[in-house]
């Protein structure tokens, strides 16, 4: 990508509310396991626990499970684009590929799902980042990631997409990529920008960028939740998701209000997580209140959950109105 490229392509920004999502790109591989095989990934060292994405140095072959994974394409920060994209945005990816992109067709398959890719630089010299997913009986997920290219993404690439970005209405953030990249963003950020959503998982090292002033919504699960500390995200509004639970609201540590997710048949939960922060992302950007924009996620997030598989369940925004209608 030149910054000639990706200028260009902001000038081109639609009349749809614009949002950029800066960060990770993986390729997924995703395996449907039962108790007995749960149970003895549980005891690898690199094993995630249930709704949890862990970053790890690498997955040993002779531990996976055998059978042959469903290999798609993921990485929260191209999902964050795709569910943004498919409720309604104008959405960007900024982030880093590898060499062999092309060979699992990532940037042509995020075109494909509504995503302009022209911010995303291709790493001749590493691998696409990957995520290695195993889905329990009960729907719930566990991620182990490597970076791979993801680790990439730096200051450059910052500078090349930033007048782009402050053009944009909402900004997607997720803790796949490096802080110092994500921190130098935030820095170049005008104080009237773009509404900014960060995403702490994986949440070792989440606070250095959730408690950035310019971050507006951070968006934890219970598990990364517990882990960041309230003074970490003083300044920033905390969108707790908890599965079929209430989502918790909360602003300057304590609760503001609670949403009741609609029911759904859950199939699989992953990138549940990621559709609710970019149709969030998606809401805010349009300018709607936070319990409108916090509905509407959780509505999204609950329609993912229905079919297996992370941008392919990704649902259209007449699916997520119907939801929200559905349950008044």
């Amino acid at each position: 990508m030149s910054a000639s490229d990706f200028l260009r392509a902001g000038d081109a920004f639609g009349g749809m509310v614009r949002v950029v999502s800066f960060g990770s790109v993986n390729v997924d591989r995703t395996w449907a396991v039962d108790e007995e095989v749960l149970s003895e990934l549980r005891g690898r060292a690199w094993f995630p626990e249930p709704g949890e994405t862990k970053t790890v140095a690498s997955v040993p072959e002779s531990e996976l499970p055998s059978g042959s994974p469903s290999v798609t394409l993921g990485g929260k920060g191209a999902n964050d684009a795709v569910a943004a994209a498919g409720v309604g945005a104008d959405a960007r990816l900024v982030g880093a590929v590898g060499g062999d992109a092309g060979e699992y067709g990532v940037l042509e398959t995020l075109e494909e799902r509504g995503v302009e890719t022209s911010g995303v630089r291709v790493e001749s010299g590493r691998a696409t980042g990957a995520a290695y997913v195993f889905v329990a009986p009960d729907g719930e997920s566990h991620v182990a990631r490597v970076r791979g290219a993801n680790a990439a993404v730096d200051a450059a690439l910052v500078d090349d997409a930033l007048d782009v970005i402050r053009k944009a209405d909402a900004l997607c953030l997720q803790n796949e990529i490096p802080t110092a990249a994500m921190t130098a963003l935030l820095d170049g950020l005008e104080p009237k920008g773009p509404v900014v959503v960060f995403d702490p998982a994986p949440v070792e090292g989440a606070a250095a960028v959730a408690g950035h002033p310019r971050v507006d919504y951070v968006t934890p699960n219970e598990v990364e939740a517990d882990a960041l500390e309230a003074d970490a995200v003083a300044d920033a509004t905390v969108v707790v998701t908890r599965g079929a639970d209430d989502v918790v609201v909360r602003r300057g540590g304590a609760e503001a209000f609670r949403v009741t997710p609609p029911p759904a048949a859950v199939e699989d939960t992953t990138g549940a997580g990621d559709t609710f922060a970019g149709a969030l992302a998606t809401r805010l950007g349009e300018g709607v209140d936070d319990r409108t924009a916090v509905e509407f996620a959780a509505a999204a997030s609950a329609v993912a959950t229905e079919a297996v598989g992370a941008q392919a369940a990704m649902p259209a925004r007449d699916a997520v109105e119907a939801k929200v209608e559905e349950t008044g």
